[in-house]
């Protein structure tokens, strides 16, 4: 795994290149940082899980976490990326923590939060 750390404590860009099959998993936490009580409430903050092939010249990933859109109301992101075509569903919660995990056998993933 690569990652630059900050803090000792987080990553923002922690990576691993992987083929075949596989199950990831994490518990995600989206806080302010001056305030580990209340959401983010500037710009899009978020932290979860990103599969993305990197052997196709246009992109292609699916997303699956916890933050917020451009507000401090927390959401579960799903994104699906195919052929640099992006499609978001998100789902407003009030937790600031859950656990994402993503699953892939053959040509198929589930997304679970």
């Amino acid at each position: 795994m690569k990652c630059r750390w900050q803090d000792e404590a987080t990553g923002p860009a922690l990576f691993r290149t992987l083929t075949g099959d596989f199950t990831l998993e994490t518990t995600v936490r989206v806080t302010k940082s001056s305030d580990s009580t209340a959401s983010p409430d500037r710009g899009f903050q978020a932290g979860g899980l990103l599969v993305r092939d990197t052997t196709r010249e246009t992109e292609n990933h699916v997303f699956l976490g916890l933050g917020t859109g451009g507000n401090d109301n927390l959401k579960i992101f799903v994104e699906n990326t195919v052929g640099s075509s992006t499609a978001t569903n998100p789902t407003k919660v009030t937790a600031s923590g859950c656990a994402v995990r993503i699953q892939r056998r053959g040509a198929v993933f589930t997304l679970s939060a």
